[in-house]
């Protein structure tokens, strides 16, 4: 082979890998959406207007939370070799507060209706 005809092939293969990893990003792109509709199947369906309900209650129980409630914090403190005073960890603890009124804003909004758990056979 000559260096021109080289050249060409070198190219035309090139090409040819590009081709296929676009083609490959596609067939990629089509399986995720599928593996999401598969997922999505079984859940409940919600209209946009039941959606944005439930987004407000939740973000009506988060803002009426006291984030600056001390109690809800635990901070340990340390000092450093040059007597500066830090923080060394610190954590929310009023996950279980911030959960009750977020579920107390769901209820508000749902009529939750208890399931039948006797067995009919």
């Amino acid at each position: 082979m000559t260096k021109d005809e080289l050249k060409a092939k070198i190219v035309t293969l090139e090409l040819a890998i590009e081709k296929s990893k676009s083609d490959t990003c596609n067939v990629i792109s089509e399986l995720d959406n599928c593996k999401k509709e598969l997922a999505d199947l079984n859940k409940p369906k919600l209209t946009s207007q039941q959606f944005e309900a439930i987004h407000k209650a939740v973000e009506d129980g988060i803002g009426e939370f006291d984030f600056d409630n001390g109690d809800s914090y635990s901070i340990d403190f340390g000092i450093d070799y040059d007597g500066r005073v830090h923080a060394e960890s610190f954590c929310f603890d009023g996950e279980s507060d911030l959960e009750f009124n977020i579920i107390q804003k769901l209820e508000e909004l749902f009529a939750v209706q208890e399931e039948d758990t006797s067995d009919n056979s």
